[in-house]
């Protein structure tokens, strides 16, 4: 139950943070002491979650139409990083 304006503000930020970067709830949750986030640090990480998820796609769209073998390996080299930063980012949480 929402007792004030700033906290039904919050949960309706984090319902919308949910519904829009495939996070649960229970990640976004501020209710545990060692991650009391703000609204504002909530939606930047989100926003950095959103990011890193675009450059992982366009990156596996690149791999699937270069032709050389050594410049897919390459760049797979590049894609295994974005996807273990993206795998830390949703760990911190």
């Amino acid at each position: 139950m929402v007792l004030t304006l700033s906290a039904l503000y919050e949960w309706m930020i984090e319902q919308l943070l949910i519904s829009t970067s495939g996070l649960s709830g229970k990640q976004l949750s501020s209710s545990d002491p060692k991650t009391n986030w703000t609204i504002d640090d909530k939606i930047q990480h989100a926003q950095k979650i959103a990011q890193l998820t675009k450059e992982i796609q366009t990156l596996q769209h690149k791999i699937y139409k270069e032709k050389q073998f050594n410049k897919q390996v390459k760049m797979n080299l590049v894609l295994q990083k974005l996807r273990q930063a993206l795998d830390n980012l949703t760990r911190t949480l």
